[in-house]
């Protein structure tokens, strides 16, 4: 990818709330899963060029669940 502010996405628990968080411990997305078990949003942090790993971390009625990723941003 060679976004500053990234789109992440994905799925989870109907109305869980979830968190990106890189392995630094910097917040990129936060908020709630919608009803169908889906989520999006635009990084809240600029990223430079790099690899970025961490968690995406998940809290629901039944139990948080953390999940690894990993990604790129090139250079344009």
């Amino acid at each position: 990818m060679t976004e500053t502010y990234p789109v992440f996405s994905g799925a989870g628990a109907p109305n869980a709330d979830f968190a990106v968080v890189t392995t630094d411990g910097v917040t990129l997305i936060s908020g709630k899963v919608d009803p169908q078990g889906m989520w999006t949003g635009t990084s809240v942090e600029a990223l430079a060029p790099g690899v970025y790993t961490g968690k995406v971390l998940q809290s629901s009625t039944t139990g948080p669940t953390e999940t690894d990723f990993s990604f790129t941003v090139a250079t344009r």
